[in-house]
């Protein structure tokens, strides 16, 4: 009897939550196939016990909640309604710091990079209690049921299951997991919006006002994913190609890493004088960058010298004990500079000699950029003064010898933080580099604070005083030579070389997958017969379509084939003349004339030179074609 009533309840849940927007399934029963399933939420991380990161997700009008033992619960409280709140629920930002990785803000719909399922499993470790209007009936309120909610510009709420699934559980006191998946369609309001929340009521239908409704119920969540109907998957989009003439310009390849302080987040660059409690102990290389500084008034002895003697900076109660005025730190997870002034300390970095074997293009525009961030409202900022530039000289960290156009210099006051660039002529960098002398990128912070009885003494115990000193995170650092994408130029390298034609022919023939031909065909026949521009886009194929039918083929292979233009001396066909080149000659003379080679050597060559050894003078080459001619000889 129970099985034939849990049969029939189930079978009305589903029909109720099924309409022209949406259907739910439950365990999976009549669902589809889930592709590309992206976890919002799975609450494994820590180490099981309560306590663990909730992973972006947060309570409403809801005490107690907590990831244990891998499920999002709020098994360990009162259970609902004990806050006298009756419309209870849990939701999360998918812009939160704190989301899963790949978690994002996300479109509804059945295209690549587009999400129409939501899929979780729920339990009630505690069901509703009885109806309080109607004592001894064994009924839960009849307005409760389970509901889902997407939000972004509106809201597009959908039930995954009634009260008549609901009252079933009750009766046969139910506490398992079920899986919920609900699939929304193109007739729903969210479909195509931009969305941002994801939304559970566990048990819905009341208001605040109700809470004895739901007075005690606990629950717990687990596996909560995003998912698409469709299996198509979209080529991988091709990055504007870009190289880096900054070394470790991302700060992420350190050496001599050593972290055994309080706060294993951040060590000590080698070379600063960093002295701040919680991260003495902990140093670290960052490859290709050195620290330099000043030191008005002996602040650096002051700071790192031995505890009760001098003037005592160190002198700070607890295990915090330490000045955060010097510090010149990595961060291990963010992997950025952070730099700390105090006092008219000048904290930077340089990276020294970063045109060394690069060849500049002298007729093109090359972008300096950097990340910057800082606490906007730190007292300090109007005379804490940020520099970053090109300099030339010898391990010259002076702004004053800064090429033309790469000087960024200004209060942070005056600064918002993010990403800042500088353009600067490709002209004016050939010449510095052939000055003769080392071109420099220096980094640094000096706040122009005063320290209370400094020098001298007592110093205040208060070494993170914001009005007194200054702290500046930076973070990939770049300078590229930029270009324009031409039309043809779909590996976005800055031309249009015989390498266009081969990425367009491995897309066209699937690149290990499906064919773009049943790609595009499969989402055109879609139920919500998507635009074939969005396909294009959806599929990373628009920049392929150059006949501009709004379909991708081998008509659009052979277009892009008709823009290469050869290069005279380019024997790979790769776009450039360069020591690859010279090398395909060597191996077979027949393929073209070296000297189409010397005369255009270094056309279409990106901004750092090939790792190919490459002939450095007319001299090198005369030498060549020598012994290769003696060696023809000696085989005739």
């Amino acid at each position: 009897m129970r099985i034939l009533h849990a049969l029939a309840c189930a079978s009305i849940a589903l029909a109720v939550a099924s309409s022209h927007a949406a259907t739910s399934f439950i365990d999976g029963v009549g669902a589809p196939t889930v592709y590309h399933p992206l976890v919002i939420g799975d609450f494994d991380d820590g180490d099981g016990s309560s306590g663990a990161p909730l992973q972006g997700w947060s309570p409403v009008r809801m005490v107690g909640l907590e990831a244990a033992s891998g499920v999002l619960t709020n098994i360990n409280s009162a259970g609902l309604g004990s806050n006298n709140e009756g419309d209870s629920y849990v939701r999360l930002s998918t812009g939160s710091g704190n989301a899963l990785p790949g978690v994002a803000d996300f479109k509804v719909g059945e295209l690549p990079g587009q999400y129409d399922i939501v899929q979780f499993d729920l339990r009630f470790d505690v069901l509703p209690p009885e109806d309080p209007n109607n004592p001894g009936s064994g009924l839960i309120d009849s307005r409760l049921k389970g509901r889902h909610f997407l939000q972004g510009g509106s809201t597009h709420g959908v039930d995954f299951f009634n009260n008549a699934y609901l009252q079933n559980l009750k009766d046969t006191n139910d506490t398992g997991f079920h899986t919920y998946t609900i699939v929304r369609d193109f007739n729903d309001g969210a479909w195509e919006a931009l969305e941002n929340v994801v939304r559970i009521d566990m048990i819905d239908g009341v208001g605040a006002a109700d809470s004895a409704s739901t007075l005690g119920t606990k629950f717990s969540l687990d596996n909560i994913i995003l998912g698409r109907t469709t299996a198509t998957e979209a080529f991988p989009a091709i990055p504007v190609s870009l190289t880096n003439i900054i070394k470790n310009g991302d700060l992420s390849q350190v050496s001599n890493l050593v972290t055994s302080g309080i706060n294993d987040g951040a060590a000590d660059i080698n070379g600063g004088n960093g002295h701040y409690g919680p991260f003495r102990g902990s140093s670290v290389d960052v490859d290709h960058w050195t620290p330099y500084n000043n030191n008005p008034n002996s602040i650096v002895e002051a700071v790192n010298g031995t505890d009760g003697t001098g003037l005592n900076l160190l002198n700070v109660a607890g295990t915090t004990q330490g000045s955060w005025y010097l510090d010149t730190h990595w961060s291990t997870g963010a992997e950025q500079f952070s730099l700390n002034s105090a006092g008219g300390y000048l904290n930077g970095l340089i990276q020294t000699d970063v045109l060394n074997g690069v060849t500049i293009d002298t007729s093109a525009t090359y972008e300096l950029a950097f990340d910057i961030n800082f606490n906007t409202n730190r007292p300090s900022n109007p005379n804490s003064n940020f520099k970053v530039a090109l300099t030339v000289g010898t391990n010259s960290t002076d702004p004053n010898t800064a090429v033309a156009g790469s000087l960024f210099d200004g209060q942070l006051s005056g600064i918002t933080p993010g990403t800042q660039t500088l353009s600067i002529s490709g002209a004016v960098l050939k010449t510095a580099q052939d000055s003769g002398q080392p071109v420099n990128l220096i980094v640094q912070s000096q706040a122009n604070t005063s320290i209370v009885n400094f020098p001298g003494t007592p110093v205040p115990d208060n070494h993170v005083d914001p009005a007194v000193f200054t702290q500046v995170q930076v973070d990939n650092l770049a300078l590229v030579k930029t270009f324009t994408i031409q039309t043809g130029d779909v590996n976005k390298d800055g031309l249009v070389t015989q390498a266009d034609v081969n990425l367009a022919q491995l897309y066209l023939d699937g690149n290990g997958g499906e064919t773009a031909f049943k790609r595009q065909t499969d989402l055109a026949n879609a139920p919500s017969a998507p635009f074939a521009s969005d396909i294009l886009a959806s599929l990373n194929l628009t920049d392929f379509d150059l006949v501009a039918d709004s379909f991708f083929d081998a008509a659009d292979v052979a277009a892009i084939a008709a823009l290469v233009v050869a290069v005279p001396g380019d024997f790979d066909s790769d776009g450039d003349v360069d020591g690859r080149d010279f090398l395909v000659w060597q191996r077979n003379t027949s393929v073209g004339n070296l000297a189409d080679w010397q005369a255009n050597y270094g056309v279409g060559l990106s901004a750092v030179t090939t790792a190919v050894p490459e002939p450095t003078s007319l001299v090198l080459v005369g030498l060549v074609l020598s012994a290769a001619t003696v060696c023809g000889r000696r085989r005739g």
